[in-house]
């Protein structure tokens, strides 16, 4: 029986055996580096209790990333297995779990609050056109709801990944120049060094993930 707002015509083939594939690697590579993080944010939350520390906006940020991750491939790896159904609440849960995970590194990253407030609301702004977007476009062309929206569908793919390009080009670009001029202040501290070419790698990896 289809789900919320699933028509009776609605057809799903399933994934296929390169989707599968896929997808088990990325679920096996996630699972390594989430137990990797977990024993730090452990590890870190530890630190803070024992120094009596309260709990700061670092470690709200990365915990709550952190479970939305998690919620997001739990999600889509019982959706792959036939698990849960096609529906509107699965695309919209799953938009949502997304918007969440910017919407946390936001809170924690930006700390001028001028700049914070220019930087936020042109960022909401640009994430609010893409989630009526979504909605009106790209929700109903996964339920299928007729041919016009499948066809509407192939055009804003292509318009929302120019659009992706350029804001998580211009957020990973503006945070690795702030790593850097942190690093060049610490006088080349290893920690922002690091830091710093970690942000990179990650920009450049959305960079080419929006390209793709």
């Amino acid at each position: 029986m289809p789900g919320f707002l699933v028509p009776p015509w609605y057809h799903d083939d399933g994934p296929s055996d390169a989707s599968v594939r896929l997808a088990l690697l990325t679920i096996g590579f996630f699972t390594a580096v989430t137990c990797f993080t977990l024993v730090k944010l452990i590890y870190q939350t530890y630190w803070f209790w024992v120094r009596s520390l309260k709990p700061n906006e670092y470690l709200y940020m990365v915990w709550g990333v952190w479970i939305v991750a998690i919620a997001t491939v739990v999600v889509m790896w019982l959706y792959l297995s036939g698990k849960i159904e096609t529906s509107f609440w699965l695309f919209f849960g799953l938009v949502q779990l997304t918007v969440n995970v910017l919407i946390h590194i936001l809170k924690f990253l930006i700390s001028c609050p001028r700049r914070a407030a220019r930087i936020k609301w042109t960022v909401v702004g640009t994430q609010m056109l893409m989630l009526i977007s979504v909605y009106i476009v790209w929700i109903p062309a996964q339920l299928q709801v007729n041919n016009t929206f499948l066809a509407l569908d192939g055009v804003w793919i292509k318009i929302i990944s120019v659009e992706c390009l350029f804001v998580n080009g211009m957020l990973g670009g503006y945070l690795a120049l702030l790593a850097k001029r942190r690093r060049d202040t610490a006088k080349g501290l290893n920690y922002w060094a690091d830091c710093f070419w970690k942000i990179l790698a990650l920009v450049s990896i959305m960079t080419l993930t929006d390209v793709g």
